[in-house]
Parts: C-alpha cells; sequence; structure tokens
C-alpha cells in the first residue's frame, strides 16, 4: 500500500546453507546426511561426518531434502546454554528472520491478489499513516511470520477504530494505522472498499480498548 517489500531471497543449493552455518563440535555417533530442527534451529551433518547448525529459513528443510540427506527425530538441536552466543551465529540468525519477513511479505501478496486486493487504494494522501510492525500501544499486528494463525484471513481487511481511525492489513501483509479528519473520514473508508478490503471479523485480537 505504501512501500514495497525487499524481496525474498532464498538459498540455492547445500553448499550455501552451510554458507550460512556454523560447525558446531561433533556429538558423538556415526551419523552421515541426516538433519534435525528445533525451535528454530537445524542441526544437520554432511557426509564426511561434520555438523552444522543454520537458522530455519522456508526452504531448507527441500534442500537437505534433495541433497540426500534424511531427517532423524532423535538428533538432539545443541544450544549455547551458559555459553556466549557467536557474533557469528547472531548474524545468521537476523539474516534468516529478514528473510522470512520477506517471504511472508510475498506469500501476502499472492493472496491478496487471489482476493482482488487492488494494491494503490488512494490516488493521494489525506491521512497520517503509523506502521504496526510489532506489539505497539493498543495495536497487535495483523499478520505473523510464515502467515500463521489468522494471517490469511486478515489481509486486505480494516478495522474501524473509531471515527478517525482505521487499522488496515494491506496486500503484503503490513499492518497500518490511518488517522484522518472526521470529515474526509467516508473517504478513507470508502477508498479501501474499492480497493476491494473487507471489515477484520476478530477486531478484538488486535486493537485492544
Amino acid at each position: 500500500m505504501f512501500t514495497h517489500p525487499i524481496r525474498y531471497t532464498k538459498l540455492n543449493g547445500i553448499e550455501e546453507v552451510k554458507d550460512f552455518s556454523i560447525a558446531v563440535p561433533c556429538n558423538g555417533g556415526n551419523f552421515s546426511k541426516v538433519w534435525n530442527g528445533n525451535s528454530g534451529v537445524v542441526l544437520f551433518i554432511d557426509e564426511n561426518g561434520h555438523w552444522y547448525k543454520t537458522a530455519i529459513r522456508p526452504e531448507i528443510p527441500d534442500i537437505l531434502t534433495n541433497a540426500g540427506y534424511r531427517k532423524d527425530d532423535t538428533l538432539c538441536v545443541p544450544k549455547f546454554e551458559g555459553k556466549e552466543i557467536p557474533e557469528e551465529w547472531q548474524w545468521i540468525v537476523q539474516i534468516a528472520s529478514e528473510e522470512w519477513r520477506n517471504y511472508t511479505y510475498e506469500e501476502a501478496y499472492k493472496i491478496a491478489s487471489e482476493k482482488g486486493i487492488k494494491p494503490d487504494p488512494f490516488e493521494h494522501y489525506f491521512f497520517s499513516v503509523t506502521e504496526i510492525s510489532y506489539n505497539r500501544d493498543r495495536y497487535r499486528p495483523m499478520v505473523t511470520k510464515a502467515l500463521s494463525n489468522f494471517s490469511t484471513d486478515n489481509i486486505g481487511t480494516y478495522i474501524i477504530v473509531d471515527e478517525k481511525t482505521v487499522y488496515v492489513c494491506d496486500e503484503y501483509g503490513k499492518s497500518y494505522v490511518l488517522s484522518v479528519s472526521a470529515d474526509r473520514f467516508n473517504d478513507l473508508v470508502n477508498a479501501l472498499l474499492e480497493a476491494g478490503y473487507t471489515r477484520n471479523t476478530r477486531p478484538s485480537l488486535y486493537v485492544c480498548s
């Protein structure tokens, strides 16, 4: 609606997965080409018995499977309990988080297109805009990572908060508070309706009293 997100850049192949992984000490056992995941972290062991740890991304399970890796639920994914977290690992997690966000935007856009949501409902802006990307004041984001919970339902919806405020979830799944003067309020809501937006059916989950 107001900005175009960065495109999602997925990893291509096991070597790129290794590029965004850290080596971890061997924890025993004679493993080869197996993997397991837990709490957003993936452990995999290559054909040479080298252990790697990476942050989960949407494409990683398929990359591992296509490279001949077998999922083994008995593998214990190592944690940094009681240890200093390496800076390299912090960067891996941050980058994966950013790519998850970009992936979510792209998937949301596909759903918005299927719903017939027009990407730019306003010829000009006659209101103020505040993006809600985290729990803020009385607002909660209407879309979560990987479109979990009711995220898909919320894309292309709006909530009338009061006679000067509308809370919307746009075609990328981004949430915005739109504030307008009372005399232009109807123009704002009608523009959203003409663009294919509908009322959100669960406003109490996203706007606190």
